[in-house]
């Protein structure tokens, strides 16, 4: 379920079908990382940067503090 991440590196980190719902992802460096299936429904992802990620599948549903330019993305 939810976990804060604040200011925290997982640049290539695999998420492959992990579940963060409702976690608080701020400021977090995604970058390049796998996110395949993962579950970020009602997370905060303020200031978090995804570049690179592999997002097929993934949930985003709900989620809060993205960019219009991540949403356009993602």
């Amino acid at each position: 379920m939810g976990a804060d991440l604040i200011v925290v590196a997982l640049k290539r980190a695999s998420l492959f079908s992990a579940s963060r719902e409702g976690a608080v992802l701020r400021d977090t460096n995604l970058v390049k990382s796998e996110l395949r299936q993962t579950n970020l429904q009602d997370t905060q992802l303020i200031g978090s940067d995804y570049s690179g990620c592999r997002l097929k599948g993934a949930c985003f549903t709900d989620a809060e503090g993205l960019t219009c330019q991540q949403k356009q993305w993602l």
